[in-house]
């Protein structure tokens, strides 16, 4: 497993975009968290509402735990050509917030990026916390990852590596 390094400052621009190209190579979608606190939809989330495929409220995701009566709702997606443009013309950095790491700029309704391969967390983030670890499935994808970004560090596998088949689609 590697963590972002937190002393590494936002990872923006061409940064978060090779991080971007990254994970699309390897993964098949990615998800979002819709942010509670605003109710009218952002731009991000309008454009990629077409390709929405599946909804999962839960109370359990990459580095959260809710309330039973308070799930989350996350919206995933396929990770194409088509969905990559689109974070690439509504995202400029990784934890969606400001270089200053304030949200003070951030008019979106969806946080906390994370990527699946294979129905296996690839890579998560929680934009408030400014969380991100990577789950590179051999030492190749490992340089991948030092190569788009190098400010990674190497830790102990964590049992956050959520996969996808524990969350059952909705009836």
């Amino acid at each position: 497993m590697l963590t972002l390094d937190p002393e590494s400052g936002a990872v923006e621009g061409e940064d978060f975009f090779r991080l971007l190209d990254l994970c699309f190579r390897h993964c098949d979608f990615f998800s979002f968290t819709v942010c509670g606190i605003r109710r009218k939809e952002g731009a991000l989330q309008g454009s990629l509402s077409p390709h929405a495929c599946r909804r999962i409220p839960t109370n359990r995701w990459f580095r959260y735990i809710t309330l039973p009566g308070n799930p989350l709702d996350r919206i995933l997606y396929p990770a194409n050509d088509k969905t990559l443009g689109i974070l690439k013309r509504h995202c400029a950095r990784l934890f969606l917030f400001d270089g200053s790491r304030s949200s003070s700029s951030w008019n979106q309704t969806l946080e906390d990026l994370c990527f699946f391969s294979d129905g296996k967390l690839f890579l998560g983030t929680v934009s408030h916390e400014h969380i991100c670890e990577a789950f590179p499935p051999d030492d190749a994808v490992k340089r991948e990852f030092f190569e788009a970004y190098p400010r990674w560090i190497e830790a102990e596998d964590s049992e956050e590596q959520i996969d996808l088949s524990d969350y059952p689609a909705e009836k």
